[in-house]
């Protein structure tokens, strides 16, 4: 497409094939080899359609003078474990791009929501509700998410189920990750295409069914495309982004390319005096040998540099085209989005999900009452429906976009105070990865027009503020009642594992705590939520305002505490806005052994045959002619060892 900057090059010893773009047509995209890309010769690799609707998503956020939204979503190796927080790629491609993007009058937001254990599925349910909206997406969470092992729980090993090897069995949870979207995003696999299958062969089909615009990011070989290090003396004359990153299969050169492999930071001494609680560590934990080291994120974060950064550099093009020609202000039809937001979504929801994310769905909510699989594919009795139905969640789970959590829905209880992060002063430090060796042009510095700009760790994130939903409470206090009940008084606890905002972005500041032997480490993951601990308890009720297309769900934990046979009972009810029951159902399980439901319909009789299996993904209401309407979830836990809800989910809109 156009050489990359130089000041980039420069980083790598100014070879410039570490940085091929290209474009292909839909149909051979689709056609790569599931190995595709091989070392060396990484590259990125999208369609004319797709690089053209790139640089006008751009463009929009240009003329628009709006933010421009870049987001993340994988496991624990997208999410930079082993490193810093900054160190991520993603972070990484923001600190180059952002302060090119500002003097373009464009915010812009990269969002790290990786998480670790777990991929993607549990918050591609929520829609736009966990990862909020995006212009880009990138998924990279290949490690967890196959028909066997997802979400980080072996659950639903079901008997033939995923051991075909069909492709497309294999393809559910990327296609219901691309259909999150309101409005689609531009949808980049920063992995191989055989990562499922082959993902680009149905990433291509898509763009060639639905017009969605599509790349794929360097595969999973970005390292082994650097040069090679071939002994100690070697590496000490590369570049430092390249150094002991693809290393020579000596014994004592691979233990040392594993020594300065993350290089990352816990703690260092303030002139304030404030200091942790804990003895902090020397560096970060999780540099294990399936978690990439901060060369890999930077090369990962300047390829997305160099991508974005060409349909920028495109956008201004088309701009200049424009207005040279006369255009002023330029025609809506060169900048504006939403009409092909509208296309695109509807030819999504009309392409098909057989054996793709309908699978996953009945795999989820269908296959514990439905062994013979008659509701696979079924959009009318099973929740095949579910992937072209609008969505949103609340999670106790982070990070988590515009302050979606369990507690942002919580009516009728008081909510507790929760711990804060025990400094708001800013950090300032320097890591490996910030150095810039003499010779080397520093990008950020560049970038910015003036040295400095976003060093020190003060962050380089730009955050799009936010408040909490306002909610009209669907309960109130009763006659005589002085203050609302505590939620601890009626059986829940809050699990937090992360303290601070911690919405993915740069701009805040998550996991700064007093107690933790890593204050610095800045990670946003974290499984929180709320948990019942030898039940019963009392009954919480979750405002989800406006749900259309008839469809709420939850998803829960329920952790062993006698060999994992832990039985749990739990009532979950929707209501209307005037408190009349709409849809009740009680759920019965013991993780790993029987699944039972029975169900019982306001205003009529239904049921559900008895199944085996054990899941986290709980169906409540399923039914496709609902009225639109405010409802709330009302769950009670009737009997349980110990259950952990970690996420809401209700549906928008859709078919």
């Amino acid at each position: 497409i156009a050489p990359p900057p130089k000041a980039i090059v420069s980083e790598y010893g100014g070879d410039a094939s570490l940085f091929k773009t290209s474009k292909v047509s839909e149909s051979d995209f689709a056609s790569m080899p599931k190995d595709f890309p091989q070392p060396p010769g990484a590259q990125t690799v999208t369609t004319p359609s797709s690089f053209q609707a790139l640089s006008r998503r751009i463009l929009h956020a240009i003329v628009s003078e709006s933010s421009f939204t870049v987001v993340m979503a994988g496991h624990s190796s997208a999410a930079g474990h082993g490193n810093n927080f900054r160190q991520s790629a993603i972070m990484q491609f923001e600190a180059a791009a952002r302060p090119l993007f500002k003097l373009l009058g464009v915010d812009l937001v990269a969002k790290n929501m990786a998480m670790g254990s777990f991929g993607t599925v549990q918050s591609s349910l929520a829609g736009e509700g966990v990862y909020g909206k995006a212009d880009v997406v990138v998924w990279d969470s290949s490690m967890t998410e196959n028909a066997q092992n997802f979400a980080g729980d072996k659950i639903h090993k079901l008997e033939g189920f995923g051991k075909t090897g069909k492709e497309d069995e294999k393809l559910g949870l990327v296609d219901l990750f691309w259909r999150s979207w309101d409005e689609p995003p531009h949808m980049i696999l920063a992995e191989q295409c055989s990562v499922r299958g082959n993902v680009c062969k149905d990433l291509g089909n898509l763009a060639i069914n639905t017009g969605a615009d599509i790349a794929v990011l360097a595969g999973g070989w970005g390292e082994l495309s650097l040069p090679l290090t071939k002994d100690v003396e070697h590496g000490m004359t590369l570049p430092k982004s390249v150094a002991f990153e693809n290393c020579d299969d000596d014994i004592n050169l691979k233990e040392f390319c594993k020594s300065v492999k993350c290089e990352g930071l816990c703690w260092l001494d303030r002139d304030d005096g404030i200091k942790p609680n804990l003895k902090q560590l020397a560096e970060p934990k999780g540099c294990v040998s399936w978690h990439p080291g901060w060369r890999f994120h930077k090369y990962r974060g300047r390829l997305l540099t160099q991508y974005i950064l060409m349909a920028a550099r495109a956008a201004l093009e088309k701009l200049q085209e424009e207005t040279d020609a006369g255009e002023i202000p330029i025609s809506d039809e060169d900048w504006h989005m939403s009409s092909y937001y509208s296309e695109v979504r509807a030819k999504i929801n009309a392409f098909p999900v057989e054996q793709r994310c309908s699978t996953m769905m009945w795999f989820l909510f269908d296959a514990p009452n439905d062994p013979e699989k008659n509701l696979l594919g079924d959009e009318e009795k099973g929740h095949a429906r579910i992937c072209k139905l609008l969505r949103r969640g609340i999670t106790g789970y982070t990070p988590v976009a515009d302050n979606n959590t369990l507690l942002s829905r919580l009516v009728g209880v008081q909510i507790p105070e929760l711990k804060q992060e025990f400094y708001t002063e800013p950090d300032d430090y320097t890591l490996e990865s910030d150095i810039v060796e003499i010779g080397a042009v520093d990008v950020v510095s560049v970038a910015s027009g003036f040295d400095g700009v976003g060093r020190g760790g003060k962050g380089f994130g730009g955050k799009v503020a936010s408040a909490a939903a306002k909610l009209t409470p669907t309960r109130q206090l009763a006659q005589g009642q002085s203050e609302l009940p505590k939620l601890a008084d009626m059986g829940w606890q809050v699990i937090r594992t992360r303290v601070g905002e911690c919405d993915g972005t740069s701009s805040t500041r998550c996991n700064r705590d007093a107690d933790t032997n890593c204050v610095l480490y800045g990670h946003h993951d974290g499984e929180g939520g709320l948990l019942v601990e030898g039940g019963p308890s009392e009954e919480l009720e979750f405002d989800l305002g406006l749900v259309t297309g008839g469809w709420v769900a939850f998803w829960g934990r329920a952790n062993g505490v006698k060999n994992n046979d832990n039985e749990f009972k739990i009532k979950a009810t929707v209501v209307d806005r005037n408190g009349e029951v709409v849809h009740e159902q009680i759920i019965e399980t013991t993780l790993g052994g029987e699944a039972k439901q029975s169900k019982k319909y306001g205003g009529g009789a239904g049921g559900a045959p008895d199944g085996k299996a054990s899941k986290s993904a709980f169906p409540v209401w399923n039914d496709p002619e609902a009225e639109t309407g405010e409802y709330s979830l009302r769950i009670k836990v009737l009997k349980a060892d110990m259950f952990l809800l970690t996420h809401v989910y209700w549906s928008v809109g859709g078919v």
